[in-house]
């Protein structure tokens, strides 16, 4: 009816982890999320001092009862290697970078503990990881299998693509496949308007830009109709079985 239309998400959870202050612009898909009509959690340090992975009551109660679609940005200051600072020696012959600085240490130890939260939900809703290409997070063992799980894809989206002024290359790993028509490669010749170099410019890009979360929205709605009306037609199929069974027998 209309209010499907208007409301796309309607019932549908989504858990935004690592969303960002969405005081400051961040938790992007959560305010157009709800938009669509569904329920968004904002799971962040920045939202709520409660809102960390070592929170065991919130996750036992989401492999309880699952959202819909987690959507899963682990911060990359500390895993890019636009990140030329704090001496953090990370490289790719050792990824790990050198544990004995805490925030390399901590920033590990985060990654570790994401991975045991994602692998407990994956096979129970859909899923969104998304990191830049570059980030060390896809040379970690803790991530690297989730490259092999059957039903997971894997795209890069450059956000130039998507009309911004600099390129920064992004992987999204995704058990959602309508979210490959978001893929796109640089096809600029020459230098972009914005060069990403050092922190500063690292985290004034860590903003999910306005027209990736539209093309990411579009394609979850896609994809949930897809399997709604999967559902649906394998509902009547059941009950059309049912029924050949019941006129065969009074028959």
């Amino acid at each position: 009816g209309d209010d499907t239309v208007a409301q796309p998400l309607k019932g549908k959870v989504l858990v935004e982890v690592f969303s960002g202050d969405s005081s400051k612009q961040g938790a992007r898909l959560s305010e157009l999320w709800e938009r669509l009509g569904g329920v968004a959690v904002r799971y962040d340090l920045l939202e709520s001092p409660s809102h960390f992975l070592q929170d065991e009551v919130f996750w036992t109660e989401q492999r309880r009862k699952p959202a819909d679609l987690y959507w899963r940005a682990v911060p990359c200051t500390h895993l890019s290697r636009a990140n030329t600072t704090g001496g953090h020696g990370r490289t790719t012959e050792q990824p790990y970078g050198d544990e004995t600085v805490p925030a390399v240490r901590e920033a590990n130890a985060v990654v570790r503990l994401f991975r045991a939260r994602l692998m407990g939900l994956l096979p129970l809703a859909e899923h969104v990881v998304e990191n830049p290409q570059f980030s060390r997070q896809w040379e970690l063992d803790e991530l690297l299998p989730l490259m092999s799980v059957e039903g997971c894809h894997l795209l890069r989206v450059d956000y130039c693509t998507l009309g911004m002024p600099y390129q920064k290359p992004t992987l999204l790993a995704t058990t959602i496949p309508q979210l490959l028509g978001v893929a796109g490669v640089c096809p600029h010749k020459g230098a972009h308007e914005r060069v990403l170099e050092g922190c500063s410019c690292v985290k004034k890009a860590e903003r999910h830009p306005w027209p990736l979360v539209l093309c990411v929205a579009q394609a979850v709605i896609q994809h949930f109709q897809k399997l709604q009306k999967t559902t649906r037609d394998a509902a009547r199929q059941e009950v059309a079985r049912e029924a050949k069974k019941v006129y065969k027998k009074e028959s």
